[in-house]
């Protein structure tokens, strides 16, 4: 018995420790650096020390305010608490369709590809496929984005959409981020709703929520991002499901009708944000490291077994959808561009940032004939290179790697803008300064700002389940550790793979409910 307690309470001490150190080198980067980019044509990330009494002055502001509101509004919040869930609801959708509406944001590069391929998908023609000149040879990954697009862009030529395609995607997005927005919400709800003030953590939620520009300016960006993320939000709140009724329900009643649901829930949203963006798999680990821990805590050894049922429906889902493109076109779809050389681009100089898109995977890969060991051969000499330069020149090797962290967790915007930049038309006076004038400069201000408040506030919650929490193992300290784990995964994983600010979005977003915990006081429901 004490061994297994000792799992558990071992795992839940290293890793609160772990994460807050984590969060205070998050924090203080953010308050004391900042990245970003200026010239929308280069996209080169430029570097330079922040003003620290502006962020530490938003975070002191923004505490102030919640503080006025948890200690003298509580009850009135309660009351409007609905209609201010409804009131952030309709003012993301209502910002998502202006921007869509005149951002004028248009796919490009990788999102364009997959959105040609969707298109011509829909019209039943699938000889995009395979082939050596087939974009799903080099990145056969995208084939769940290309699936997910299918349905609706076949729905929009059956009511014959009289304008472009995206535009009526952009507003699918906004309706996805909303619903992103209701989980997380509800998540807190379940978490906190033994709590008299669960409606302030809940309040203050939904005003970061709302405040997440970044966030709103993605809903125009037809990619993985937004959908993965909404993915990734309904499997937490189902993994918090499965607990709390774990903990309120015997064994004879561990496999009720909700239970199973639960399960299904937690699976199919793992997959399915696997199925949108391959980098999930970052989250399934996170996933499964907390399965296994909490099958010490509850002693139930059906969590290894939906653990392995994650892990298997995760791994399998887009092998298994590009067998099925295989056998519609009768043509084998190519390994694509290979893992190691991401790993070899993302040690090398770009012109953007240190790790950034060279284009040295696509090239090795294509001049190696689409061979994947050749591609591989390439990549590991090098790897073997640069790793004999970084050992005879160690302070160049430090200097390349704080950029290459700064370049992505320290910039605000997370490419928000460069994702959105390509445009169809010319754009108003307004979004045509967020791009490329002064609008422009006071977003990566603001985003700037937004970014410390939030990193600051999850450190904070990290400091105050360390004082607090007396029980090792609770459920509240495992949804914190669920988010941790993905969140610090994220960062190792791009320290390893290539660089960009926008593939750190997906992790910022999972630190929004954390960062309402770490502002409020709280008390958890669940032990």
């Amino acid at each position: 018995m004490s061994s297994k307690i000792n799992i558990y309470k071992i795992f839940g001490k290293v890793g609160v420790w772990t994460f807050t150190i984590f969060f205070a080198i998050l924090s203080a980067t953010s308050i004391f650096t900042s990245t970003y980019i200026n010239d929308m044509t280069t996209q080169k990330v430029l570097y330079k020390w922040d003003f620290p009494l502006a962020s530490i002055t938003g975070f002191a502001l923004a505490w102030l305010f919640f503080y006025m509101i948890s200690a003298h509004g509580s009850k009135k919040i309660k009351d409007f608490e609905k209609i201010f869930f409804f009131f952030t609801l309709v003012w993301i959708f209502f910002a998502s369709v202006v921007i869509a509406f005149y951002g004028l944001t248009t796919p490009a590069a990788d999102a364009m590809s997959v959105y040609i391929m969707a298109q011509s998908a829909a019209e039943g023609d699938f000889s995009f496929v395979a082939g050596t000149e087939s974009y799903l040879s080099y990145y056969p990954h995208q084939i769940g984005m290309v699936t997910f697009l299918i349905l609706p862009l076949k729905f929009l030529k059956f009511i014959r959409f009289p304008y472009a395609s995206f535009h009526a995607l952009k507003i699918m997005y906004g309706v996805i981020a909303c619903g992103l927005v209701v989980f997380q919400y509800s998540t807190l709800k379940l978490l906190f709703r033994k709590n008299d003030d669960s409606s302030v953590i809940c309040f203050v939620y939904l005003v970061l929520a709302g405040l997440n520009l970044p966030f709103i300016l993605y809903t125009s960006f037809i990619y993985g991002e937004i959908p993965s993320s909404f993915m990734i939000s309904g499997a937490i709140y189902f993994l918090v499901r499965i607990m709390t009724t774990a903990l309120m329900c015997d064994n004879k009643r561990a496999f009720s009708k909700s239970t199973i649901l639960n399960y299904i829930g937690l699976t199919v949203f793992s997959a399915a944000a696997v199925f949108l963006r391959k980098n999930c798999l970052v989250f399934v680990v996170a996933l499964s490291i907390v399965l296994f821990v909490e099958t010490f805590r509850v002693k139930k050894i059906c969590y290894l077994g939906l653990m392995a049922i994650v892990i298997t429906c995760s791994c399998l889902i887009l092998p298994f959808t590009i067998k099925i493109y295989e056998g519609m076109n009768n043509e084998r779809v190519y390994d694509g561009v290979t893992a190691t050389s991401y790993i070899a681009m993302g040690m090398q100089e770009a012109s953007r940032g240190p790790g950034w898109y060279n284009g040295f995977n696509f090239n090795t890969y294509q001049e190696s004939g689409l061979n994947t060991e050749r591609a591989n051969e390439i990549s590991k000499a090098a790897i073997a290179e640069r790793v004999e330069y970084f050992k005879e020149n160690p302070s160049y090797a430090l200097g390349f790697y704080i950029k290459k962290y700064l370049s992505q967790w320290s910039d605000g915007t997370y490419a928000s803008r460069q994702a959105t930049l390509a445009t169809f038309g010319e754009r108003n006076t307004f979004f045509e300064s967020l791009y490329l004038g002064k609008v422009g400069d006071i977003f990566v201000i603001y985003s700037d700002i937004y970014q410390a408040i939030i990193y600051l506030s999850a450190f904070l919650l990290f400091i105050k389940i360390i004082l607090r929490e007396r029980k090792a193992g609770s459920i509240f300290t495992f949804f914190v550790l669920i988010g941790a784990i993905y969140i610090f995964g994220g960062f190792l994983f791009h320290m390893l793979w290539e660089a960009n600010s926008r593939y750190i979005f997906p992790y910022s977003i999972f630190l929004v409910p954390y960062a309402a915990v770490g502002i409020c006081n709280y008390k958890t429901s669940y032990k």
